[in-house]
């Protein structure tokens, strides 16, 4: 409210108004100042004072409201503009006139074009140069107000150069609906933009930015290479999905794979590919380190199961049934590559290792194994791992066998009290097994099954040696044993 303050003059003893204060409101009533005016010269301060300063406020306020607005509109209008810029897709605005008003950071290199060489020219003319179409889309989105989307089309920027692109048209209306132009959103999808896309799904950031730095823009074909595999089935999928619907199923694979792969992108792996409820995980493509890809996939396997295990006692709160998983991790030369086409390429490996990675998976069941390692990763890594060995497997599409081991732990850490007696009897054992003397290799099987009677192992080799003791092998026998299923 206006405010007279009203004091005595000590000498003359007359009343006179010293100040005089007017509020300052805004356009919607809100208190944005004060106006006050001091010691008036002649006399004191009268009501028409007190209009004439109310008139000064009123402009006043309203010039400063004014001064307001304009500030907000034009921090609004950088702000917008910056999102503008930031967007990785390439954005071009159209006004009603059929002008170019607007073209952000990212439409620039994809048309090759200078902010000057797009802004203020006809729409019409310019869209035409780079896809024939285009102009057509635009004038019927202003026309009927519908957007216009269509995926992968080949189109040119102003040097010639062709790239392909997803092109979005919206309508640009205003406040009130009015018709203002029209918005032309390019999403880039040439090769280098599919290639970063696909590699981000198998692989962890770092390590795609490092390839697509030394490799540049990759093309179909691929290169010889040690790489280890890490090959991972959930056991018993059938029954574990019985009587579920659709929905569990999917929703129970993609709360599994999250665990997993996280622990896959961890290790320094790429991932290859699912097949079905199956994981296969690469370790040493694209960037071969053989002294240490073996080391990371049995890592990261062991780092699964405790993964699986934590996913296990969620399930268990939820009255699930828990997931058991086998994992076969062998070593060796395979082809790494993109294989596909232009349009539609990915990364993975091809080769002998990768099918025996898949059949060791297989043989985990036959052994009871957890994790399997062939005897190329066993050698790379035996001295970082509790293992023992299980037998000479020569797999289905093989003609020679390879040693295959079962890891127990890491090395260094404390061996439980039951893994080191099941370590004291079965070494031994299988030594008198390789050795021919079934006899002796029974009866150390037998007593180490009545030790460990859920052991499959000592159980396969406790009834194996009845064979060799009525048909003795010859003297080139190398314990050699065909797995018969994949």
């Amino acid at each position: 409210h206006p405010l007279f303050n009203r004091d005595v003059d000590r000498q003359t003893g007359y009343k006179t108004s010293t100040i005089l204060c007017m509020p300052l409101r805004n356009s919607s009533g809100e208190l944005i100042g004060v106006t006050q005016v001091v010691n008036k010269k002649a006399g004191a301060f009268t009501a028409v004072d007190e209009q004439l300063l109310g008139a000064f406020s009123a402009q006043a306020a309203v010039a400063i409201d004014n001064a307001q607005l304009f500030e907000r509109v034009r921090e609004m209008k950088t702000y917008l503009e910056n999102i503008l810029q930031s967007l990785s897709d390439g954005v071009v605005t159209v006004d009603a006139d059929g002008l170019i008003t607007t073209v952000n950071a990212a439409a620039r290199p994809l048309l090759a074009a200078e902010e000057a060489q797009v802004v203020g020219q006809r729409a019409a003319e310019f869209l035409a140069r780079v896809q024939p179409d285009l102009p057509q889309h635009v004038a019927r989105v202003e026309e009927t107000g519908k957007g216009f989307l269509q995926y992968d089309i080949e189109a040119r920027n102003l040097t010639g150069k062709p790239f392909h692109a997803n092109v979005n048209v919206v309508p640009l209306l205003g406040n009130a609906g009015e018709k203002l132009g029209a918005v032309v959103v390019l999403e880039d999808v040439t090769t280098e933009k599919r290639v970063k896309s696909s590699l981000s799904r198998f692989m962890s950031q770092a390590v795609a930015d490092k390839l697509l730095a030394e490799e540049g823009t990759p093309a179909l074909g691929g290169v010889r290479q040690e790489v280890t595999i890490l090959f991972s089935d959930i056991r018993s999928y059938t029954t574990l999905t019985e009587g579920a619907d659709a929905h569990q199923i999917v929703d129970m694979l993609n709360e599994y794979f999250t665990y997993m792969v996280d622990v896959i992108f961890h290790h320094e792996g790429i991932l290859d590919k699912f097949i079905g409820d199956a994981i296969m995980a690469v370790f040493g493509a694209p960037f071969a380190r053989p002294d240490l890809d073996p080391f990371n996939a049995v890592e990261a396997a062991l780092d699964m199961d405790a993964a699986l295990h934590r996913y296990n006692e969620l399930r268990g709160t939820q009255g699930k049934r828990a997931i058991d998983v086998g994992t076969g991790i062998p070593s060796g030369e395979v082809i790494c590559g993109y294989i596909g086409s232009e349009r539609r390429m990915e990364y993975t490996a091809i080769g002998d290792g990768v099918n025996l990675a898949s059949r060791l998976e297989g043989a985990t069941k036959q052994y009871g194994a957890r994790v399997m390692v062939s005897e190329f990763t066993h050698a790379r890594v035996k001295d970082r791992f509790v293992t023992r060995e299980l037998d000479n497997l020569q797999v289905m599409g093989k003609t020679r066998g390879v040693r295959v081991f079962e890891v127990l732990g890491r090395a260094g850490q404390p061996v439980p009290a039951e893994t080191a007696r099941l370590l004291q009897l079965h070494v031994p054992a299988l030594e008198l097994y390789k050795g021919a003397r079934f006899k002796e290799a029974q009866a150390a099987f037998t007593a180490a099954r009545e030790a460990f009677p859920r052991d499959k192992v000592f159980g396969l080799y406790a009834d194996r040696p009845k064979y060799f003791i009525v048909n003795p092998p010859g003297p080139d026998w190398s314990g050699l044993v065909r797995m018969e299923v994949k």
